[in-house]
Order: structure tokens, then sequence, then C-alpha cells
């Protein structure tokens, strides 16, 4: 997948140096008390709905730091969903000064050397597709268990996009099919956008930031994160 050099946003990523985590990713090893939670319970982090709101009443465990990884802003935390960041206090109220879409966060605790600190779940529900430029963009049907293409797609608009979605959905339980709509190049139109950070799920996954934000993080010294040029990002079928 390629991304246009004119657009302004960076793809936000856990860290995977060790110079800067430590001799181990992802740093989370665990979480408290597992042997006493519930991870088949309707409100278990496990079991999370990634495609939108989650509830309030998810059950939050405080996470363990393993013991060969470093303390840093953003946590990798493996498993536990990648789409639930774990942020620091002061990462957390840095993003919430700049412009956002509805978040969601929960407070909780990472454990570390005996000690406990303050953290939290940030998580943005909402899938933005209508910041993609579908006009520049172009999409594949791939087959996501053999890793292949099937055939090129031609969608120009969002309406179209959510055409093949519905008939070709990303949860599985619903799409025996295998099937799945992936972006062979994909163009965000930055004018649409309003936002300084926003989700992705489906064509390509994962979180991206305005460079003004990327900007505002790397002078904050906030560590724990990688920025990734959009242009680099590729999208293995």
């Amino acid at each position: 997948m390629r991304i246009s050099r004119k657009m302004i946003f960076f793809e936000f990523k856990t860290s995977a140096n060790t110079k800067v985590i430590g001799r181990r990713f992802p740093q989370i090893s665990d979480i408290s008390d597992a042997n006493n939670y519930d991870r088949d319970a309707p409100n278990s982090i496990f079991k999370a709905n990634l495609w939108g709101e989650v509830s309030f009443d998810l059950n939050i465990p405080s996470f363990i730091l393993h013991g060969h990884a470093k303390r840093t802003d953003l946590v990798s935390n493996g498993g536990f969903h990648s789409h639930f960041m774990l942020f620091s206090k002061r990462l957390k109220e840095l993003i919430e000064t700049f412009n956002l879409p509805r978040t969601q966060t929960f407070a909780t605790k990472v454990l570390a050397r005996k000690s406990e600190y303050e953290y939290f779940i940030f998580y943005l529900p909402a899938i933005n597709y209508e910041l993609i430029d579908f006009e520049q963009s172009t999409f594949c049907l791939a087959d996501w268990r053999r890793r292949k293409k099937v055939k090129q797609i031609g969608i120009n608009n969002l309406g179209e996009f959510q055409g093949w979605v519905k008939k070709y959905p990303y949860l599985v339980k619903w799409n025996p099919t295998g099937l799945n709509v992936v972006a062979e190049k994909l163009v965000f139109n930055a004018k649409k956008n309003p936002f300084d950070m926003f989700r992705f799920l489906g064509p390509v996954n994962g979180y991206f930031v305005s460079e003004r934000l990327k900007d505002a993080i790397e002078e904050a010294g906030c560590t724990g994160m990688e920025f990734v040029p959009i242009e680099e990002i590729k999208n293995v079928i």
C-alpha cells in the first residue's frame, strides 16, 4: 500500500526500539490477578467490541510491566488489544488538548518493580472512513486467509465502499468467504479532516496523527512511540 506524500499524517504506533522500551516487546507481560480475571465475561477487556463504542462497565485490569521492559508514556500491551492504547497521564492530557473525535478513556495502573503508576486506556471508537479520498485511492478484494489478491475493484465514493463492506464484512463470524476489501493505495482527504488523531480498522488498521500533534508529542519528550510517514506504511495481504 502506498500513501500520498502530500498528506501531513503519520501512523502512530508503539515503539519496538529496545533502547527506548527495554529488552522486551511487548512491554506488558500480563494482567494483575490473572487467575481470577474472567476473560470470557461480556465486560472483559478481551471481549471488547473494537468496531464502535465499548461499554463503560468494562472490567479494567491493572497491567504488569515485564521485568526487562522500561516504563514509557505509550506502553505496548500486546494481545490485550492493539486498538486500546496504554497512555501515561501526561501523554493523555497532552493529546486531549488537540482536535479529536469522540474518545473513551479508562483509568488503570501499570505495575512495575513493586510500584504502581497511573495510566489510562485510550480508545477512539469511531472509524472515520469518510476521511478517505476514494477517487485517489485504489482497492482490491483479497483472501486474507491465503494472503492473496483476488481482483481489483473500483470504489469511487463512501457509498460504494460501504456496499462492498456490506457484502464482505470484516468480522469473521459474518463473513465465511474469507474475502475482504483491502487498500492498495490509500490517500486521506486533508480538506475534510478536522482531527489531529483518528483510527482506521478494516482496509488498513491503526491510529494516525497530524504533523502538529506529532511535533508536540516529540517536543514534550514523550516516549514509547514511533511515527511512520504514511508513504512508508505497507498493507500486507
